[in-house]
């Protein structure tokens, strides 16, 4: 389960898929059933959710295999460095008016 960002974070990066709500990091990552699992923030969800994995072995180390990479692919040294120096480009010019 995903308790925050952080805990999202360390589990992805050990190759730990989670179950988590459409908030956050976790949502910009996470394709359901591919590397990981959504559910709607209810007990039903929830019990759905882990009953579907639980009757699939494979669908659980498919997700163990995937998680990593695509935290990876999607947050790296490079992330963000474009949305930075749009930022930055912007603060500048604002600046100079």
């Amino acid at each position: 389960m995903d308790v925050g960002p952080f805990m999202f974070l360390e589990s992805a990066l050990y190759g730990v898929p989670c179950i988590t709500t459409r908030h956050g990091h976790a949502a910009l990552i996470i394709k359901h059933g591919i590397n990981g699992w959504f559910i709607e923030p209810t007990q039903d969800s929830l019990r759905g959710v882990i009953s579907e994995i639980l009757g699939n072995v494979e669908s659980i180390e498919m997700a163990r295999s995937n998680i990593r990479r695509d935290f990876t692919t999607r947050f790296n040294k490079d992330s963000g460095r474009q949305e930075w120096d749009l930022f930055f480009q912007y603060l500048l010019n604002e600046s100079d008016k």
